[in-house]
């Protein structure tokens, strides 16, 4: 897979989903030598939170700047060292100003069907 590839560029909605969805792939990548680049969306400022320890986090302004150091603890672990954030540079045109995209708070709209939380702002 990606045979001859010498660069590849990942782009995710949310930290953790570069281990979760293609940390396999990128492991593999950075085995043969294949320079990774990994943008992810959002900080994950809404995602769920899991009944332990961390449940005191949900919601508060410290589950972002936790999963940014996930992100970066993940990241080093694949062997990645080139990350950003869309909307900062350099996941952003030169001619944008800077912005930062806000995680829309996934739920299950229907059965098999997930979609943006309606009570998170619609600017997200």
């Amino acid at each position: 897979m990606l045979s001859g590839a010498h660069r590849v560029a990942f782009l995710h909605a949310h930290p953790d989903d570069e281990t979760l969805a293609t940390g396999a792939l990128i492991a593999e990548l950075r085995t043969r030598s294949v320079e990774v680049a990994v943008v992810t969306a959002t900080r994950g400022e809404q995602g769920e939170v899991v009944a332990g320890p961390l449940s005191r986090l949900a919601g508060s302004p410290e589950l972002s700047r936790w999963r940014e150091r996930e992100l970066a603890a993940a990241l080093a672990q694949l062997g990645v060292s080139t990350h950003a954030f869309l909307g900062d540079p350099p996941a952003l045109a030169q001619t944008a100003a800077p912005h930062r995209y806000l995680d829309s708070g996934m739920v299950w709209v229907e059965p098999g069907l997930a979609g943006p939380d309606p009570a998170v702002a619609s600017g997200a």
